[in-house]
């Protein structure tokens, strides 16, 4: 049983599907007196809720903004309210001023390793070209230590076989004595 009722401007008919009789309308209000004054599907949003919601993105230039505040905040409950403004966790400012550490340390150790003349064209060059130039520097000095241990090595094992060469009087051959046998043949 639903109860029809109608406006007391006599336009419009309101119905209530729970048969509980409407209080009448003010006379001062505003309604909506005709079908094309009732808002259309696409004044609505969409109700549906997406399968997979959106991460915030932030950029490099707003981070670094939020730490500079959040660096300048002196008073108790101002990084707060400054979290709250901006909609932001405390975890967030906590991982942005880490990765500005590490991010700091990496360009102090990678510094260190780039050597470059005063003089040279690579001062010209952007960071990014610089950053290669200190990987590859690194590898070289890495093979180069390598190189090394294996020669040790080899000299160690040449000393180990002239040494039993002696105590069992075996006599080596020497290049000297390589190139006259090879210069006679």
């Amino acid at each position: 049983m639903s109860i029809t009722m109608a406006h007391p401007n006599g336009n419009s008919v309101y119905q209530n599907p729970t048969g509980i009789p409407l209080a009448p309308v003010a006379a001062g209000l505003d309604t909506p007196t005709s079908k094309e004054a009732l808002p259309t599907k696409e004044t609505f949003p969409n109700p549906e809720v997406q399968q997979r919601a959106q991460r915030r993105t932030f950029t490099r230039q707003y981070k670094e903004n939020i730490l500079q505040q959040a660096q300048n905040c002196k008073k108790h409950g101002q990084i707060g309210a400054l979290l709250r403004r901006e909609g932001l966790y405390s975890s967030h400012l906590t991982d942005w001023k880490r990765k500005q550490v590490q991010a700091n340390q990496q360009a102090k150790k990678l510094s260190k390793d780039v050597k470059v003349p005063r003089d040279s064209a690579a001062l010209s060059h952007p960071a990014k070209e610089v950053l290669p130039l200190a990987q590859q520097n690194r590898e070289l000095r890495r093979k180069t230590m390598q190189l090394e241990r294996q020669l040790a090595q080899a000299q160690a094992l040449l000393d180990l076989q002239k040494k039993v060469s002696q105590l069992l009087g075996i006599t080596l051959a020497t290049p000297k004595d390589d190139e006259i046998s090879e210069a006679g043949s």
